[in-house]
């Protein structure tokens, strides 16, 4: 695993919310009617929204686009209610005042948005982000496998690097107790991966279109 990238939750600036007590509870109220954008049906922020909305019983209306670019659009024009988005698209909109921020959805805040709470903080446990990492064939020897995770273990911790993710709202993989990332991390991770989001999955009922 070499990056992780969190969601962040964005509110159209009409909407009546301040934090994300507020716009859970506006949404409690409005059951069934708060419509929320993403850049698609599948799409890390689609199934980080449905986990939000099955942890915290709320129905929200899914409003998928074709990308992140035209969805960020139509929040800003308000004619949706919230967006849920990767912070390096979201970035300069919610930087902008074009929308309003109300949390991340990594385990952490994001160094380019401090100020942002984490949606943990109101919603307890919830942690969401997309990820990016090498991954290789099965055939590859084992040894080979060690040696090119410990090589990227070692860029993963470089300074320069770190400082590079962060400037787009990227975090280190923090996968081991000092912060780093090892083949074993990484697949004990997809697994755990591939059970949270398919029963997100297959609860939301998501179909790819």
């Amino acid at each position: 695993l070499v990056i992780r990238v969190p969601n962040i939750l964005m509110a159209a600036n009409r909407l009546p919310v301040r934090s994300v007590a507020e716009f859970l509870d506006l949404a409690r109220r409005r059951q069934g009617e708060i419509t929320y954008g993403t850049a698609g049906i599948g799409t890390s922020p689609h199934v980080c929204m449905e986990l939000l909305g099955q942890v915290t019983g709320i129905r929200f209306v899914h409003v998928p686009f074709r990308g992140s670019g035209p969805m960020l659009t139509e929040l800003v024009a308000e004619r949706v209610d919230c967006g849920m988005d990767n912070i390096p698209s979201a970035l300069p909109f919610v930087r902008e005042g074009r929308v309003r921020g109300l949390a991340v959805t990594s385990a952490i805040r994001s160094e380019v948005l401090p100020d942002l709470p984490v949606l943990a903080d109101t919603v307890p446990a919830f942690e969401a982000t997309a990820w990016f990492g090498v991954q290789t064939g099965a055939r590859v020897p084992r040894p080979a496998i060690e040696r090119i995770g410990a090589e990227l273990d070692a860029i993963t911790r470089e300074p320069d690097f770190r400082a590079r993710l962060a400037g787009f709202g990227g975090q280190p993989p923090g996968l081991t107790p000092e912060g780093g990332t090892t083949p074993a991390a990484f697949e004990a991770f997809i697994a755990a991966e591939i059970r949270k989001w398919s029963e997100v999955i297959r609860i939301a009922n998501v179909r790819v279109e």
